[in-house]
């Protein structure tokens, strides 16, 4: 994987993040948080691991934003 293809993931589902949360603090917060959809992992680490797993954190932060469960 190259590195600049996982900081490019990293800066969209950043964005949308904060977008979702309405400030940095919040969205880095939910970041760093182990999530129960993600297993227990942190929605970063599945964000760095694979294309997929972003589009999944994704997901995540539609459903959350359109007030869906999740």
């Amino acid at each position: 994987m190259d590195e600049s293809d996982r900081l490019a993931r990293l800066a969209k589902v950043w964005a949308f993040a904060k977008e979702v949360w309405g400030n940095a603090e919040s969205a880095r917060a939910f970041l760093f948080r182990p999530h129960p959809i993600l297993t227990d992992r942190r929605p970063i680490d599945v964000i760095l691991g694979t294309d997929l797993g972003a589009r999944l954190v994704e997901e995540i932060l539609g459903r959350l934003k359109y007030d869906s469960a999740a």
